[in-house]
């Protein structure tokens, strides 16, 4: 296996700082952020430190972790939009600063086909390419991969924790425009402990989901759910 310095020779002259990076955003892009425990974090921080601020930026993407600090408590610089309410996004859509688009995520890859749903500029995170020059967007692809394929523009966190998975993950350095060198353990997604509401909400769903259609859900109560003594039967 390579190290990490000499994986990166094949795109050295790709590589740029964040901040030089995130220039790349123009007014009025729209901006997508890869997922969950993929999220750019150094990207993200970046283009939010920019200034002055290019306007009306929205920024787009399913679930991101990590980000409530940057977003919240020091108040994002842009408008966002999110296909799902997670804890990071859910003060913004209270505060009105971003719209909750409710979707189901198998129609995204025909809305981003037909421009429906446009990405000016795609920030993620990546494996570190191999000898043939493909990277992986590792362990958080959901709906990155179909946005992928038609932004205009594609900024790549390459990092050495994030590893290469199997399926329909990889992305040759061709299709990436700037990359910035980042060394930083993949964060963890966790949820907080249920409450006593989490939990009553958890036994009422188990007593009538019996025989009904099976479902993936990302929320407090179908963990809660799941760890009951006997959980129900998805069929």
């Amino acid at each position: 296996m390579r190290d990490f310095g000499s994986s990166l020779e094949q795109i050295s002259n790709k590589l740029l700082s964040a901040e030089a990076a995130v220039e790349v955003v123009k007014p009025g892009d729209r901006v997508f952020v890869g997922t969950a425990s993929a999220t750019p974090f150094t990207l993200v921080e970046a283009l939010e430190r920019r200034k002055p601020t290019p306007p009306d930026v929205e920024l787009f993407y399913f679930l991101t972790t990590g980000l409530g600090p940057l977003w919240v408590e020091q108040q994002s610089a842009y408008h966002h939009r999110c296909f799902f309410v997670g804890s990071e996004a859910r003060a913004l859509v209270q505060s009105g600063q971003a719209e909750y688009v409710p979707i189901s995520l198998t129609q995204i890859p025909y809305l981003t086909a037909n421009g429906r749903i446009r990405a000016d500029v795609a920030f993620v995170q990546v494996s570190p390419p191999d000898t043939h020059g493909f990277v992986s967007l590792g362990i958080s692809v959901a709906i990155a991969m179909s946005v992928l394929r038609y932004a205009k523009t594609i900024v790549a966190e390459v990092n050495p924790f994030m590893p290469r998975t199997l399926g329909d993950t990889f992305l040759h350095v061709d299709r990436i425009d700037r990359f910035v060198r980042v060394e930083r353990p993949l964060v963890e997604y966790a949820h907080q402990p249920a409450d006593t509401v989490t939990e009553r909400i958890a036994r009422y769903v188990a007593e009538i989901i019996e025989g009904m259609a099976g479902a993936a859900w990302i929320a407090a109560t179908p963990l809660t759910l799941a760890g009951l003594g006997q959980p129900p039967r998805l069929t």
